[in-house]
This record gives C-alpha cells, structure tokens and sequence, in this order.
C-alpha cells in the first residue's frame, strides 16, 4: 500500500514538473528604449502581442538611425531565411543560373535539370523539406522548442535525391531543401564550404565583423536566445547542411552594414520577393522573426527583429516609406 503511495506521489511530481516544463510562459514587450528615443517610441507603438525584445534600423543613403527594445545594435540574433538573400548574392558572385543541378552531382533525371536559378527562386518543384527525420521536426519543434535541423552535414543535403513535383515547377512553392542544396552546390563547384564563400563574398566586402553562419555547438552559451511560440527559451538552429537556408547570426550593426551594402552591390534579381517599388525577404526561426526592405529607388531600407516567433513584418512596413502590397 505504501509502495502503491509513494508510486502515485512520485508519478504526481514527474507529471508536475514536466507541466511546468512545457507550459507555456507570458511574453511581455521591453520598455528598456536603446538609441534613437523617437524611434524607439515608434517601434513601441507599432509592436503588438508576443513581441518581447525588438531592434530596428532605417538607412537612408549614409545615414542610419537604430532603435532597440531590450536590445541595442550590439545584440546578437538570428536572422533566419534573410540568408538567403546571401545565397543569392553569393550566386551573383561564383555562380551562373543556368548551371543545372546534374553537372555537379548525380541525381535523377527530373532533379538534375533543375537549375540554380530554380533553387534560389523557389520554382524548383522541391519539397520545403528533405533529409530531415520527421521523428526530429516532431521532438524539436512540436515537443520542445530545440533544433530540427541538427546533426545535418552538406553530404546530407547532397545526397537527397527528391523528385520536383511537374505540377509546382515553374511556380513559386518555398523550399529551404531548395536554397540549402544551392549553397551547398555553389560550395562543391568552388571546393571550399559554404561558411568560407559566405565570408568572402558577403561578410568581407560589406564589413560585416560580428556575423557568422551558426555551426553545431558555435553559439556561446551567454549569447542571447529567442523564445519559442509559447515564451519558452529556443536552441539556436545551429546547422551545416541547411545553413545557406537560414543559419546567420547577425548584430544590428552588422545589419545596417547589410542593408547598404544591398542598395549599393546586390543584386536583387533572386531570391527577394519583388513588388512594384521595392523588395522584401523576411525570416523565421524557433526563436527569431525579422524582415528586411529594400527602397532602391530611395537608397532606402529598413531591419526589423524580434527574439520570439512573432512576425515582425508589419512594423517594418510602418517604419519604411512604402506600404505593404
């Protein structure tokens, strides 16, 4: 009887303490203002709920004025899928879009006459996922706000040989499988890996000192985290295989650098979705949302970023001079 007791008290607690675990925590927006006070009284004003730490810069030409909420241009963050527009510009630089998957590995022959252009611009007919266990999506995202992509390798990515759906191909279906496969085939094509073309035709040129592509086990353990849908703490989507799909983390500073350095270098013919008057490329991860605009027109742009799951689209919007289509 005392055994049946002692069970029963014991299978209460591990019930409770797992409750607490998973339980989803208040997300409350920082007041902490860092740089522009006007700015920062804005970015207030137009963030909503589940908004908790927020940074935003708006360059115009030279000029650049930054405010943050719980977070200064010294912060550290993810930037998710704006890296893609880096793997758009490192195809600008070593790549050609016509080059076509199958002359740099092989694979059937549906896949093999996708070409790079394809992959950056989401036409492809890929599946947004490939490689990835679904028993890993489900443990770390829907269990607990971890890493879906961690123990993936470029070998991995390369080595997936999924069929282009005829019905999507030629049509715009987001595919991070698709833009991880880019960078890792511009890094074959070149023999080096990704995080060194990256370096070279991204960080270097735009002065981007503080960035770096996330690798297993190279975020500091003090460096800021994000938090997940629910205010849980997220682990940072450290990966190798997918990084060309998402893996930077950035600083505000460095941002700012990006942002001119788009209006002045990039290119903008890949990769960013493109309206009548300027372009966009927002991102995601268990933790972080941002969005970035580009105004060429106006030698304009604007970051935004959040540290929760939360879109930061609409607050970009309202601080650029162009309005959402």
């Amino acid at each position: 009887m005392l055994k049946r007791i002692a069970l029963a008290i014991v299978t209460i607690a591990l019930f409770l303490a797992a409750a607490y675990v998973i339980a989803p925590r208040p997300v409350h927006l920082s007041n902490d203002r860092h740089g522009d006070q006007a700015l920062a009284s804005q970015l207030h004003d137009l963030a909503g709920k589940g908004h908790h730490h927020l940074f935003a810069v708006r360059v115009q030409g030279d000029d650049a004025t930054w405010a943050g909420l719980g977070m200064d241009d010294a912060t550290e963050f993810e930037i998710g899928s704006v890296t893609k527009t880096m793997n758009a510009q490192i195809m600008a630089a070593v790549g050609n879009p016509a080059t076509e998957v199958g002359s740099l590995v092989d694979v059937s022959p549906e896949l093999s006459a996708t070409t790079f252009g394809d992959l950056a611009n989401h036409t492809s007919g890929l599946p947004r996922l490939a490689g990835v266990p679904w028993t890993q999506l489900v443990t770390e995202q829907i269990l607990r706000p971890g890493n879906p992509y961690k123990g993936i390798m470029p070998d991995d990515v390369l080595a997936q040989d999924p069929a282009p759906d005829p019905e999507k191909v030629g049509k715009q279906h987001y595919s991070n499988y698709g833009h991880a496969l880019l960078g890792q085939l511009l890094a074959k094509q070149e023999g080096v890996t990704w995080e060194e073309l990256l370096q070279r035709h991204v960080f270097a040129p735009a002065g981007m000192s503080e960035s770096y592509s996330m690798a297993f086990g190279s975020v500091a353990d003090d460096a800021p985290r994000g938090l997940s849908g629910d205010g849980r703490e997220s682990a940072p989507w450290e990966t190798a295989g997918y990084a060309p799909a998402g893996a930077v983390r950035s600083t505000g500073r460095d941002m700012t650098k990006y942002a001119r350095f788009l209006l002045r270098h990039g290119q903008h013919e890949h990769t960013w979705v493109k309206e009548a008057d300027h372009l966009w490329h927002n991102g995601g991860t268990g933790g972080y949302s941002a969005m970035l605009i580009l105004i060429p027109n106006n030698d304009e742009a604007v970051f935004v970023v959040g540290d929760t799951t939360r879109g930061v689209e609409d607050i970009a919007y309202g601080l650029a001079s162009v309005e959402e289509e």
